[in-house]
């Protein structure tokens, strides 16, 4: 068994492609879109895709607080099987029959090294750039999440606040092969600036809290894109 849980907001640009990514790989996965209240059709696209979704409401606030509670409980009830735990724009390059083979090796978690991809797009939405095709990247240690797990052995993840760092809990063996795990963000630069713009704007109780800093870089920029 296999269970996806991808969390989403306002993803219709990206939502299609992916799922597309993971059913091609897991073939017999079930996916589970946790969705924010979005007001694109990002979940219109969930259910024509068959995807289970599940509804949370921040008050249009990004709580990475609410995130991390998300991601550490989401797959609880889930008594066998390996469970993947993403954000829209993280692809892992893992196959259904590679799991299959860690699951015979005693893997309980896969070593993960994360790629920042990077794009060309000259648009706001990436529409002129197939993701499936880039091929540049940059290793970011940020994104060497544990992200993939199998359960019953593993009993608690412990995210932190934005799933960089965890401390897992139960049987724990880490897979001797390294996967990758791609995150499309830097896709061109009109695509990322309207992106942080937009995060920017639902970031102020975590810029408050020292967390998403990274957004203000969006603030100076507005007077140079539209929203």
């Amino acid at each position: 068994m296999y269970f996806i849980y991808i969390l989403c907001y306002n993803e219709e640009d990206m939502i299609r492609q992916t799922i597309s990514h993971y059913r091609k790989r897991i073939p017999d996965c079930h996916i589970t879109i946790y969705d924010n209240y979005s007001t694109d059709n990002s979940v219109q696209i969930a259910f024509q895709e068959k995807c289970e979704v599940v509804r949370f409401d921040t008050q249009n606030d990004l709580n990475d607080h609410v995130h991390r509670s998300i991601k550490n409980s989401c797959w609880k009830n889930i008594t066998q099987g390996w469970v993947i735990v993403v954000d829209m724009d993280e692809w892992l390059d893992i196959t259904q029959q590679q799991l299959d083979i860690e699951y015979k090796n005693g893997t309980t978690i896969l070593d993960i090294y994360g790629l920042q991809m990077i794009g060309e797009s000259q648009t706001q939405n990436a529409s002129d750039i197939s993701l499936k095709n880039i091929t540049k990247s940059v290793h970011d240690s940020e994104y060497s999440k544990k992200i993939c797990f199998h359960v019953p052995e593993i009993k608690h993840m412990n995210y932190s606040v934005g799933a960089h760092l965890s401390t897992p809990g139960g049987d724990v063996k880490y897979s001797i092969k390294k996967y990758a795990l791609r995150h499309y963000n830097y896709l061109g630069l009109k695509y990322l600036i309207h992106k942080l713009q937009r995060r920017y704007k639902r970031s102020e109780l975590m810029r408050k809290e020292g967390k998403a800093v990274h957004y203000r870089f969006a603030h100076r920029s507005e007077e140079h894109t539209s929203e």
